[in-house]
């Protein structure tokens, strides 16, 4: 009896620990899949609050969006009163309104980021200045007014209109860059815009381009000025106007501190211009530049260039010109020697031949190097561009 009440004892004990491991186990579970719902209700809970959050956020911001600072309630105020004023039939107030949009726009877009503020409150107002400029306002302040349109067409005109052109001509055609040179840039290309239309709808005669290269003669030296060379020959090339190049170099705006870039950015248009004329004009204008800097190798390359495409003496451009035009690269010997006469002996002595007309460029730049080291650096360019009979007899050591 005792080993068995003693063996039920244990049982019994056995049976309270297996029965209070359930009870903990189901509890556990219990824990395990409470939290499962509750969570998502608790973030179902705080979903929405931060739905709501966001909502007011967003609200505040579009409320702080339309609220202006009091310095730009105070531009805008000023604005919609100039050009209410604008509107008036006394001249006096027209010219004051005039002068206080102008001062507010030109400080505004000398060193524009973005767009500047005034442009962003005088864009509904837009359509009311120019039919205030085509009958309004008083004569004297028209053309004033003709080059405020004209910066405001940069953001508000409609797309091809070229109003920012248009209304330059009305206006005055000097000290453009105190607009700023996002102004400059634009009525640059409006102009090669412009340029290229009146070549097409004229393509029979020579169309009136004075208006247009009036604004060339002055868009170019501000850029020539502000380092951005790129710029001024494109508008140059765009306007076939390369030929301004020596003029001002004269003027001493390509000089010694930009003559490289401007003689590099033109040798690798080369490779992208489809008229032959235009080519010639181009490395034309390259090979003046550096002969007058007197970098005569440099020189040599570029009439090397112009030689393998036949711009000398009017012949077709060979294979291995193309080639080399299609690769940015220099003049292939095979392409320079055959343009240049180099396999014909037999017309070495007729000046009027291709190879006379050719070389004799040549023999000027050889006669123009300073010393006998530029010479023969410049037999050694001709000589890596295949041009194995050329011969300059003045000297005997670099010959």
């Amino acid at each position: 009896c005792e080993a068995g009440s003693g063996r039920r004892r244990v049982c019994s004990v056995s049976s309270v620990r297996w029965s209070a491991m359930s009870q903990d186990d189901e509890a556990s579970k219990a824990t395990k899949e409470a939290p499962v719902g509750g969570a998502s209700d608790a973030a179902d809970k705080a979903k929405k609050p931060a739905a709501s959050s966001k909502k007011d956020e967003s609200a505040s911001d579009k409320k702080d969006e339309q609220e202006l600072s009091p310095e730009d309630q105070a531009l805008l105020e000023g604005l919609e009163l100039a050009v209410e004023r604008l509107q008036d039939e006394d001249a006096g107030v027209q010219a004051m309104a005039l002068e206080h949009l102008v001062k507010e726009v030109r400080a505004a877009t000398s060193s524009m980021t973005s767009v500047p503020k005034p442009l962003k409150f005088l864009r509904p107002h837009y359509e009311t200045l120019k039919t205030a400029h085509a009958s309004k306002v008083a004569a004297e302040i028209r053309s004033p007014l003709a080059d405020l349109l004209a910066v405001l067409a940069m953001t508000m005109a409609p797309p091809g209109s070229r109003e920012c052109l248009k209304f330059k001509k009305l206006g005055t055609r000097s000290d453009l860059g105190s607009w700023g040179h996002e102004f400059v840039r634009s009525l640059a290309g409006e102009i090669g815009e412009e340029y290229a239309k009146r070549q097409i709808d004229d393509s029979v005669g020579a169309p009136q381009q004075d208006d247009l290269l009036l604004l060339v003669d002055e868009i170019v030296p501000f850029h020539l000025q502000h380092n951005a060379e790129a710029e001024a020959i494109d508008l140059l090339i765009e306007t076939q106007q390369l030929r301004k190049l020596r003029d001002l170099e004269a003027r001493g705006l390509v000089d010694d501190n930009n003559y490289q870039r401007i003689c590099l950015y033109l040798c690798r248009c080369a490779a992208y211009m489809a008229d032959p004329d235009d080519l010639t004009e181009l490395l034309d204008a390259a090979f003046h530049l550096y002969r007058s800097q007197r970098q005569f190798c440099d020189a040599l390359r570029v009439a090397l260039y112009a030689a393998a495409f036949g711009l000398d003496d009017g012949a077709a451009p060979t294979p291995a010109a193309d080639d080399a035009a299609a690769a940015g690269s220099d003049a292939g010997p095979a392409a320079v020697s055959s343009s240049m006469g180099d396999d014909d002996d037999d017309d070495a002595d007729n000046d009027e031949a291709p190879r006379g007309r050719s070389w004799r460029r040549l023999r000027q730049l050889f006669d123009e190097a300073p010393d006998a080291a530029t010479r023969k650096q410049m037999a050694l360019v001709a000589a890596r561009n295949g041009l194995s009979s050329f011969e300059y007899e003045e000297d005997p050591e670099t010959n």
